[in-house]
């Protein structure tokens, strides 16, 4: 064993000339130079590198040429994430490893992902540990891409502006013969789902709202399973009064959020919101930061309340109900919101009288879970019928005489019905139409009296713009101007040229098609029988003389498909003046062998 040498001024000295040879020695002559003075010093070539790094003398290690280079490039480790992420369990176990998604991708010409050996030039392909350090340089690593994305939050206006609703399934939970009771976990959990079908009956389902401006927060337990009459129930509960002078909270709210449930999503739900006037939100699936404030208040209810019934025994809904709502006021009314610094129900009750929206009755709310609209048509008198009496819309802009528009019964009055239209967003609008008031003797109240005065409508779309249009046509304003125009017979926009458009259009070229003439003679009077039925060698014919255009005619009719304009040209010249009918065909022989044209023959000539 070598002697511990000190590392003294003297031994510091030689030291510093050992790093100088070091320090001046070429590629590959380090090795030697070391192993002498190590002989020198009487020490090993390790003991000598050590001493050199304790004495401050080592020279730091040469970096690599390719050292923070990437042999992976971003487009790989891009195709390679988007296998190993897509054979990722639903539960976000990551089920595939780097290196078998690197084979599956190169198997398939996706990418190389490997090194080239010069010498060889065969492509290496890389290691596990260098593609798990590209992706993470990338930043395209599992942990990286499964950080949640940027949110904004919502805020409300006022209270009663937005509601959250949320159930939630007690399953540690259940009520039976016995009172409520703990599922153990063991019951629950050994891969059994009958145990958890036997105790479905008796679940404690607990939904929940919340005021999103206030944070006041409502429940209610039931048992069964999540339906929507269940939901139409606790939400009806919601906007009634409460029977407890210390619970203020109630009202119609503008705007409700749930999540995309079927109960949510069901046609009784939305038929009493439709009627109510509330708009139903309905987030998109796994986001539940969309409804936060009911999110949190049900782990509120669940930690604060739900877990002191294990001091207590609970053997019926009514008495877990009655606890709930004991807890339920003393939270609203003690407990300080963090963000606004208020108790909840201290905050609520800073509502406007516009913003308190008063629920109807239970009872009628029921109704309007069943509730259907009906189609009606505008009568002339701008009233629409409806279960038998008729109810004015004159007050609701854009309709016109004879158009349908839909109609439910008002939830808040009883003389009133509803006229739902749409905007532009296909958001529902309400229209309050109250029934029209009616005499005695049959006649509406507000109508004109005889001799007394004179009452007109408003003018509905359609007439205001068959005035716009007259009062253009004419150059004038006003309905008498307009009358005016048509005693006088003012012709529209001063006059127009009604034939200008005709001659400005160029008609098509037609062909000339060939016919026959009639020969039509004297007509014979005071003729005798005998004469018209003279024997035809008593018969003179007379050949009949073709123009030029004629005669143009009847040829190309002969040359299908051969007649060009070098014809017409030559027919011009040879007969300018035409051709008896009877040349035809020895004119279509001579213009197609350009023969000298036949001698002409007089009638009846020898």
């Amino acid at each position: 064993m070598e002697a511990i040498m000190a590392l003294t001024p003297d031994r510091i000295i030689a030291l510093k000339g050992v790093a100088d040879a070091l320090q001046a020695a070429g590629h590959g002559n380090k090795t030697a130079i070391a192993l002498n003075q190590a002989l020198r010093l009487g020490c090993t070539v390790k003991t000598l590198y050590r001493q050199l790094e304790e004495a401050g003398l080592s020279q730091p290690r040469k970096r690599r040429s390719d050292a923070g280079q990437l042999s992976i490039s971003r487009e790989e480790a891009m195709k390679l994430m988007a296998i190993k992420t897509t054979a990722q369990r639903a539960n976000g176990k990551d089920g595939m490893a780097y290196e078998n998604a690197a084979m599956l991708g190169r198997a398939n010409g996706l990418f190389a992902m490997g090194k080239l050996d010069k010498e060889t030039g065969e492509v290496v392909p890389v290691a596990p540990a260098t593609i798990a350090r590209a992706i993470r340089s990338y930043g395209l690593d599992m942990k990286t891409l499964r950080t949640p994305a940027p949110h904004r939050g919502a805020k409300s206006l006022h209270p009663n502006h937005v509601w959250q609703v949320d159930a939630s399934v007690c399953v540690l939970y259940y009520l039976d013969d016995g009172g409520l009771g703990v599922m153990e976990a063991d019951e629950f959990y050994k891969n059994k789902p009958e145990n958890f079908q036997k105790r479905a009956k008796q679940m404690v389902i607990r939904y929940v709202c919340t005021d999103h401006f206030t944070g006041t927060v409502y429940f209610y337990y039931y048992l069964g399973a999540e339906s929507g009459e269940m939901l139409c129930e606790f939400f009806i509960r919601c906007m009634q009064p409460k029977d407890h002078e210390k619970e203020p909270f109630h009202g119609v709210p503008f705007i409700v959020v749930l999540d995309p449930g079927a109960a949510n999503k069901g046609a009784l739900f939305r038929n009493l919101c439709r009627l109510l006037g509330i708009k139903v939100i309905i987030h998109r699936p796994k986001n539940p930061r969309a409804k936060g404030s009911v999110e949190k208040h049900n782990d509120i209810v669940e930690r604060g309340f739900e877990t002191t019934l294990i001091a207590t025994r609970v053997e019926s809904l009514e008495q877990l109900n009655e606890a709930g709502g004991k807890w339920r006021r003393w939270f609203n009314g003690n407990r300080k919101h963090s963000r606004h610094g208020h108790t909840r129900y201290g905050l609520w009750q800073t509502i406007r009288t516009e913003q308190l929206r008063l629920a109807p009755d239970a009872g009628l709310c029921r109704q309007l879970m069943t509730g259907k609209t009906a189609m009606r048509d505008v009568r002339g008198d701008l009233t629409v019928s409806f279960g038998g009496v008729s109810y004015d819309v004159r007050h609701v802009p854009h309709l016109n005489i004879g158009q349908k528009v839909e109609v439910a019964q008002s939830p808040y009055r009883t003389d009133a019905i509803l006229l739902i239209e749409q905007d532009e967003h296909k958001r529902d609008v309400h229209w309050v139409c109250p029934a029209v008031e009616m005499t005695a003797g049959g006649f509406r109240a507000d109508a004109a009296t005889w001799g007394e005065d004179i009452k007109a409508f408003a003018d509905t779309p359609a007439v205001t713009s068959m005035k716009a249009i007259e009062q253009l046509a004419y150059g004038v304003e006003g309905k008498l101007a307009v009358d005016q125009a048509r005693r006088e017979r003012k012709p529209v926009f001063n006059g127009l040229d009604i034939s200008s458009h005709l001659e400005a259009t160029t008609p098509a070229s037609y062909m000339v098609r060939p016919g026959t003439e009639l020969d039509i003679k004297t007509p014979v009077t005071n003729a005798r029988k005998e004469d018209l039925l003279a024997s035809p060698a008593d018969l003179v014919v007379e050949v009949r003389q073709l123009n030029l255009v004629q005669l143009a005619g009847r040829l190309a009719s002969a040359m299908p498909g051969e007649w060009t304009p070098e014809h017409y040209k030559r027919i011009s010249d040879w007969y300018p003046a035409g051709a008896p009918e009877s040349e035809i065909g020895a004119i279509v022989d001579r213009l197609k062998g350009f023969t000298e044209p036949p001698r002409l023959r007089a009638v009846g000539g020898a």
